[in-house]
């Protein structure tokens, strides 16, 4: 399983999947060659902020999306759409 991730807190969530063996990478933006190489994509963004636009392309890939709970969700379902979680530790965990 190849996992990206990105977002403004991109290298604290690197740290928190390596503690947990998870190899993982970082880009700027779910785009291009990084989002076709991967699998699982991390949104690294503070809880409760709205989804970026980004997190579309990564659904339209295919991608499994994991990301904090957050409002507006414009429509997206956590459970159906993609994963959310309520803290950074349960968002490395999923």
């Amino acid at each position: 399983m190849r996992v990206l991730v990105f977002g403004e807190r991109s290298e604290f969530f690197l740290g928190l999947l390596r503690d947990r063996g998870v190899d993982a990478a970082a880009a700027d933006a779910p785009a291009g060659d990084a989002l076709a190489a991967a699998d699982v994509v991390l949104l690294a963004a503070p809880h409760g902020a709205p989804l970026p636009n980004a997190a579309w392309d990564v659904l339209a890939a295919g991608c499994l999306l994991v990301a904090p709970r957050a409002e507006p969700r414009y429509g997206l379902e956590p459970g159906i759409d993609h994963l959310s979680a309520g803290t950074d530790g349960e968002l490395a965990d999923l």
